[in-house]
């Protein structure tokens, strides 16, 4: 048989490997959805986010260490001391908005009102315990409650009235809060952890060396999770002490945060972010891609995305029909000359310093690794024939995370093709022309 010359074309994709289908779900790993980022320095006025909050209009808001920050999907525009006078500093720490279309600015010099396009601001003269405003939240009643560096206190018409939640320490600062479900508040205090009911005031758990709460939320199952300066604890419905839960390090955590779906998203100082979904924790931080490893906001829009805010600025994973997947994520190179699916689940990719083993449970393995690996066939569910460029073809079998691969083909280069017919014969194609491969013999 005369060697036919054929030509083979690989895909080349510069920015890494694009799989339909790859959504922000749980069951997909966190490194692999589409991770979209500002940054404070490039393409973001805000500098380090603080809070953020999607109001009834649909814009998303920002409070930052540069002012309020408003997002319209296209462009960011910035309010702060020098573009509006209300505004006596920048620091936003807190955004709320209650039924009365009033939109509330906490910032550590006042509590800022945006109703219907008129700005007020309030102080203590209006009744707040401190100037320095650390928290908003509206409960199931619609008051809107505001924690402050010198107390807790509530909105009664036009002023505020403070709320003494311990006589020991009156004016303890407030670090967080959230609406409790079956009605009242979780306070979180420079005194420790609080809940409010029917007008009175409990301490759950008191602040000491091991327990020092910076934040808190609340799961569909009515466990509250309690970032602290030293990781996190949760507290079961029934439960009277709070039990430290080691799968999210030991790192000082900055928000914890519910999502849509019952995920469990943990901001650290240090760690970067954590999500827990049924007993599986994953983590991503700097090295993995991350503005910073320093988080300090999380928040879910009505689309389903996941906002991250940053001391360098702010993240968003959301879904996408495609994401691209590279070095990044573990592959071997973010150049891919051909990709193969197999049978058991997984995804391999050819690249130029290996075969990429992209596992069902989404771990990234290299095999081969060195060698240009130009084409990929699947002969069955666990078995593969690899071509590269000057190391012949192999045969690779796998089975429960397990490989073995064995040269089927020496001497033959830059081989860009494989195929089998239904005679059992192995076709190759190579720059020099088209091989066959049969019984085990090689031949033109």
């Amino acid at each position: 048989m005369n060697r036919a010359s054929i030509r083979c074309f690989s895909l080349v994709l510069w920015l890494g490997i694009a799989i339909p289908g790859l959504a922000l779900s749980p069951e997909v790993p966190l490194k692999w959805a589409t991770l979209e980022q500002w940054e404070a320095i490039r393409n973001y006025p805000g500098g380090g986010t603080y809070c953020i909050f999607q109001s009834r209009d649909g814009y998303l808001w920002f409070g930052t260490e540069k002012g309020l920050i408003r997002y319209d999907g296209i462009d960011f525009e910035q309010f702060n001391n020098r573009t509006t006078e209300v505004f006596r500093v920048n620091d936003v720490m807190d955004i709320e908005e209650t039924s009365d279309g009033s939109f509330w600015v906490a910032t550590q010099d006042g509590l800022i009102r945006n109703q219907g396009g008129r700005f007020r601001r309030y102080g203590t003269g209006d009744g707040l315990p401190h100037n320095d405003i650390r928290q908003l939240i509206v409960d199931n009643r619609g008051v809107l409650w505001v924690g402050t560096r010198g107390g807790l206190c509530r909105l009664e018409g036009q002023h505020f009235k403070a709320i003494v939640l311990s006589d020991v320490d009156p004016k303890s600062p407030i670090y967080d809060m959230i609406v409790r479900p079956a009605g009242g508040l979780w306070v979180v205090t420079g005194r420790g952890l609080f809940l409010w009911v029917d007008g009175h005031a409990r301490l759950i758990q008191r602040r000491n060396s091991r327990f020092s709460p910076t934040c808190i939320c609340v799961d569909a199952d009515d466990n509250l999770w309690i970032g602290t300066i030293s990781g996190v604890f949760c507290l079961p419905p029934e439960g009277r002490t709070v039990e430290f839960v080691p799968d999210f390090g030991s790192s000082r955590v900055n928000a914890v945060f519910l999502d849509s779906e019952d995920v469990l998203w943990v901001a650290t100082e240090r760690q970067g972010i954590f999500r827990r979904w049924k007993e599986k924790v994953e983590k991503m931080e700097e090295k993995d891609g991350l503005l910073s490893s320093n988080l300090t906001s999380i928040f879910e829009d009505r689309e389903g995305s996941i906002w991250l805010g940053s001391i360098q600025g702010l993240g968003r994973f959301r879904d996408t029909t495609f994401t691209s997947l590279g070095k990044k994520n573990g592959l071997p190179h973010s150049i891919a000359f051909c990709v193969a699916a197999t049978g058991d689940g997984s995804v391999w990719a050819g690249t130029p310093k290996g075969l990429g083993w992209i596992q069902p449970n989404g771990s990234v393995q290299t095999l081969l690794g060195g060698k240009v690996v130009l084409s990929i066939y699947p002969l069955s569910g666990h078995e593969l024939l690899v071509g590269t460029e000057s190391s012949g073809m192999f045969s690779l079998k796998w089975r429960h995370g397990k490989e073995t691969s064995q040269c089927l083909v020496s001497g033959i280069r830059k081989i860009y093709a494989i195929g089998k017919g239904e005679d059992g014969i192995i076709w190759i194609g190579t720059l020099q022309g088209l091989y066959q491969l049969k019984g085990g013999k090689l031949g033109p």
